[in-house]
């Protein structure tokens, strides 16, 4: 044990469980939960030495929590030896204190929110975070095309006044992003900077949050903007559809074209005023009681050394059913290859011996 270790073990008197937030550390000899929250570095980096840390930190662990079905079928493919036994899904919810947030919540401050960073409420569609991310997961560039497509097939100019807002990510917009929309329409697009109070006022105010990432381990963002009312287009892709359920339009990462439709349809929609509001909210809010049992659940499967709850174990049977489901939507079934397994060759090929096992099951 290195000495940092055994500084840790005795900080904590020799507890008889022990949960690091982060993968590089465990603790031989003692209980160790990890949870994990996404397979992003082990699908997009590959072996790099620097994860084998956490490998190593999973393969001691007593528990692995995932949070979402999605992750807990990628921590099998990519860690088939830990086995499913002690494997775990918790979901993520909502942080508990945006729920003080959304009780004092106004629209017309969003109204003003909006208007002093140059935007036009309900008329601009919004993308938070980094854009592009390891081998572009984050996928801003269709957004990129979408919105040129929207505005440049535009009848009468009816989206003359649409706009497309970027939050966060790096100070400068990316070239490929800029290249994606005609200069004529440059003058549409924003970039703001905002805090998380501002973001929520943001959400609200918008026509809708667009989020295509090819890879995510849960979908935060999603449940945030649904819990301010904010209509979601997301990408189907990996866990994304977890996080939304029904209250998202879904769209095909890789097709501009379907990305395009949903915003002309979210422009011309009542959804801003509708129940459909009323229940997106309903539906986030709810899942600020999972944020909140998830601690309960964590120290009780790390304390019990049998299941004393009926926690839900991911149904691999079940996920990649819904994944296959939701591959057949797709209009190339190939994109097998690219959505959210865009990884080396070795792991590739487990995935797929993976799917191929469960097959038969499923049929």
């Amino acid at each position: 044990m290195c000495e940092e270790n055994k500084n840790i073990a005795a900080a904590i008197n020799l507890t008889n469980v022990v949960h690091f937030s982060s993968y590089y550390t465990h603790l031989n000899g003692h209980k160790n939960v990890q949870i994990i929250h996404d397979l992003i570095p082990e699908i997009y980096r590959g072996n790099e030495p620097v994860w084998t840390h956490k490998k190593q930190a999973c393969l001691a662990a007593n528990r692995i929590i995932s949070v979402s079905q999605n992750t807990a079928l990628d921590f099998h493919a990519f860690y088939p030896e830990y086995g499913s036994t002690n494997l775990f899904v918790i979901p993520n919810g909502l942080p508990v204190q945006i729920s003080d947030t959304l009780l004092a919540f106004n629209q017309s401050e969003s109204y003003e929110v909006a208007l002093k960073h140059g935007l036009k409420p309900s008329r601009y569609f919004l993308f938070v975070g980094g854009r592009k991310g390891w081998n572009g997961y984050k996928n801003a560039l269709v957004v990129a095309q979408a919105f040129n497509l929207l505005k440049a097939k535009s009848f009468d100019q009816e989206f003359a006044d649409v706009q497309l807002c970027f939050v966060g990510g790096d100070q400068y917009l990316e070239k490929e992003i800029l290249r994606a929309i005609h200069p004529h329409f440059y003058q549409d697009v924003l970039q703001v900077k905002a805090d998380d109070m501002s973001l929520l006022h943001l959400l609200s105010a918008s026509c809708a949050l667009v989020y295509p990432s090819i890879y995510e381990g849960f979908g935060l963002p999603v449940l945030e903007a649904l819990a301010v009312g904010c209509p979601v287009l997301a990408s189907n892709a990996a866990s994304i559809p977890e996080a939304g359920s029904s209250f998202v339009s879904y769209f095909n990462p890789f097709n501009k074209d379907a990305l395009h439709v949903l915003m002309r349809e979210i422009l011309v929609s009542d959804l801003s005023t509708s129940g459909h509001k009323q229940f997106c909210i309903e539906y986030a809010i709810a899942s600020l009681d999972n944020w909140k049992s998830m601690a309960d659940c964590i120290v009780d499967l790390a304390t019990s050394t049998s299941r004393t709850r009926n926690y839900h174990q991911p149904s691999h049977k079940q996920t990649i059913n819904n994944n296959l489901n939701r591959l057949a939507m797709l209009e190339n079934i190939p994109i097998l290859t690219e959505l959210h397994y865009k990884i080396e060759s070795l792991h590739h090929d487990k995935v797929l011996d993976l799917v191929a096992s469960m097959v038969p099951e499923i049929a």
